[in-house]
């Protein structure tokens, strides 16, 4: 018997899969949680299940970080992310953060099923529509300089996040750049979902440590 966990925001995707995984004798959902906190304090009670499937949009804390989390605390922990996003940001730093899958949610419910078994069994598996991304970037990790590439930034992007990180706040920025308040906004949140932060304190750490400013 395969267990689970849903860890998943929109109730109606999570009875979508409880559904479909239904459809398998063996396997069995054991739980599933709308918000990150409550799989942490099951985890902690002692019950484990085989599998955690684990969307990244969430509130408080996002998939990723959650995956991050559970693998620091549990590290047999095994963790499948089904997402929408497809991006190779995304398919990257799941990977970095311990995930054992990645999966789309168009992907085919023959491929998913296969996928599950696979990671069950001890092995990796990132569905087709991603695989390629996560091979291109492993067969090269590094530009010519050597440092990690990245989400690449807007001109003006770059502007903004040089003076996010020399703390200026949004009115100092727009003025300094003869740019509205609610622009130096429109660029601040273009620039933490291109690298997937949060906030400032993030961004800022974030930017002093691969050297973007």
């Amino acid at each position: 018997m395969i267990t689970f966990y849903i860890v998943e925001d929109h109730t109606i995707v999570r009875q979508g899969l409880k559904q479909l995984l239904a459809k398998y004798a063996e396997m069995k959902v054991l739980a599933e949680f709308g918000v990150p906190d409550q799989i942490m304090d099951n985890l902690a009670k002692g019950e484990r299940p085989d599998i955690v499937l684990c969307d990244i949009n969430l509130p408080g804390m996002d998939g990723l970080a959650l995956t991050e989390k559970i693998k620091q605390k549990y590290p047999d922990q095994k963790i499948i992310i089904l997402t929408m996003h497809q991006k190779e940001f995304y398919v990257l730093k799941a990977f970095d953060a311990g995930a054992d899958g990645y999966f789309h949610k168009d992907t085919e419910e023959s491929e998913l099923i296969m996928g599950i078994k696979k990671i069950y069994n001890g092995q990796k598996y990132f569905c087709q529509s991603v695989s390629q991304i996560l091979i291109n970037r492993l067969l090269d990790t590094k530009n010519s300089s050597g440092k990690t590439l990245l989400p690449t930034l807007t001109f003006r992007e770059k502007e903004v996040l040089e003076q996010v990180v020399a703390g200026l706040g949004n009115r100092e920025i727009g003025d300094k750049l003869c740019i509205s308040t609610r622009t130096v906004e429109n660029h601040r949140a273009n620039i933490l979902r291109k690298f997937g932060l949060k906030n400032t304190v993030e961004l800022v750490k974030f930017a002093i440590e691969n050297s973007l400013v």
